[in-house]
């Protein structure tokens, strides 16, 4: 850490990271369509989290590194395609979950996209 005064590498672990799933996509009538969001703005997407409630920040699951974010979206991913391969007739929450599933990416804590910046 050359170069680095002591208060900069306590930012740097601080920094944690948290597991996103975009929204469930819209129809132009304002209603929940099949599939998810992946363009909506990162303020508009959930934080994972063991609750359920995924738009609580509060709540959310924060990981020490990327790669814990990142296995435990393999996790999830896995266990959605299983589920998928299971059942012949989707509902259509199944299928926008496993859409969010699908595109879920790790965000670093102090991403500022989090905040509007």
């Amino acid at each position: 850490m050359r170069g680095r005064k002591p208060r900069h590498a306590a930012a740097l672990a601080l920094v944690g990271w948290y597991l996103m799933l975009p929204p469930a996509a819209i129809d132009k009538w304002g209603r929940v369509d099949w599939g998810a969001d992946t363009k909506a703005p990162l303020l508009a997407w959930y934080f994972y989290n063991e609750s359920g409630d995924l738009k609580n920040r509060h709540n959310a699951l924060q990981f020490k590194t990327r790669q814990e974010c990142e296995a435990k979206h393999k996790q999830r991913y896995d266990f959605w395609m299983a589920r998928k391969a299971r059942i012949l007739n989707w509902s259509m929450g199944d299928s926008t979950h496993a859409q969010q599933v699908t595109h879920e990416t790790c965000v670093a804590s102090d991403d500022p996209r989090l905040w509007g910046n």
